[in-house]
């Protein structure tokens, strides 16, 4: 199963990015290298089954 992270942030002048991230170590280590001090962040889980054939 895919497992990711959907990060909304919201910095200091109330502009938003969204971005996807993996819940791996390099995924986590994405999402706090792509985070700022002052942002504000909201968090979605995505669980994505693969498809077996």
């Amino acid at each position: 199963m895919e497992k990711s992270l959907e990060v909304i942030r919201i910095n200091s002048e109330g502009s938003y990015e969204r971005q996807q991230f993996s819940t791996t170590e390099n995924g986590i280590s994405n999402l706090l290298n792509w985070l700022n001090p002052n942002d504000v962040v909201g968090l979605v889980f995505l669980a994505r089954k693969e498809n077996q054939s």
